[in-house]
């Protein structure tokens, strides 16, 4: 249950941190044209028109437009990809913590008698 929750968490924080910068990709998707009245724009102005017609036009709420299904998406399938990978870690912990002890041992098996 703890890895869930974390997992959840984690999944939850990234969509959150990154939900303003994918409006603005959406936004540069879907009103390219619109956002620079036909003039050719480097990446970096293109980036800054559409952040400014977001502001304009929705304020700080639409830097965050769609989050809602995105956590939706995302905090599901994070918790259980976190959940997965901590059982193999739990899995396979023995057999490295084995492993590693028998590597030792072997060392010294190998190493010369002592006098």
């Amino acid at each position: 249950m703890r890895d869930a929750l974390i997992g959840g968490l984690a999944g939850a924080a990234a969509v959150l941190a990154s939900a303003p910068a994918d409006c603005i990709k959406t936004r540069i998707v879907t009103m390219s044209p619109a956002l620079t009245d036909g003039a050719a724009l480097s990446a970096g102005q293109l980036w800054r028109a559409a952040s400014r017609h977001i502001w304009r036009t929705q304020g700080v709420a639409g830097m965050f437009v769609g989050t809602l299904p995105r956590l939706v998406e995302k905090v599901p399938s994070t918790m259980m990809y976190w959940v997965a990978i901590e059982a193999c870690a739990r899995a396979l912990r023995p057999l490295t913590e084995e492993g590693a002890k028998e590597g030792a041992e072997g060392a010294k098996e190998t190493a010369a008698p002592e006098k």
